[in-house]
């Protein structure tokens, strides 16, 4: 009845820091990416969740600076659904109840 699968990579947050917050430089990857999908006749969803980031980052926080030598990030985060819930307080509970009414409608109009 349903289509149902999740898709993720391999996920990693590796960060270095050189010297110390107060007088360094911070590096770091972060890679997150998830796709779910879940396919029903009556109701699904699709979830997106991607968040990669590189920096290079010098710090100097004896002065209050904090310099981004590199920083790239990129992020999205998608979620689409749908629900016919509506159709089961009128008794349809699944796709065969939907076409058995179809078929009776039919019927009724063509005959």
């Amino acid at each position: 009845d349903a289509l149902s699968f999740r898709l993720q990579s391999p996920s990693f947050n590796w960060r270095r820091q050189l010297g110390s917050s107060g007088f360094g430089v911070s590096m770091g990857l972060i890679v997150r990416n998830v796709m779910e999908l879940d396919v029903k006749p009556l109701s699904g969803r699709f979830e997106v969740d991607a968040y990669d980031e590189a920096y290079f980052v010098a710090n100097i926080g004896y002065v209050g600076i904090t310099l981004d030598i590199f920083r790239a990030t990129v992020c999205y985060k998608g979620y689409i659904s749908y629900n016919l819930n509506i159709l089961q307080e009128l008794g349809i509970n699944s796709f065969s109840d939907l076409a058995n009414i179809y078929d009776i409608t039919i019927g009724a109009i063509v005959t």
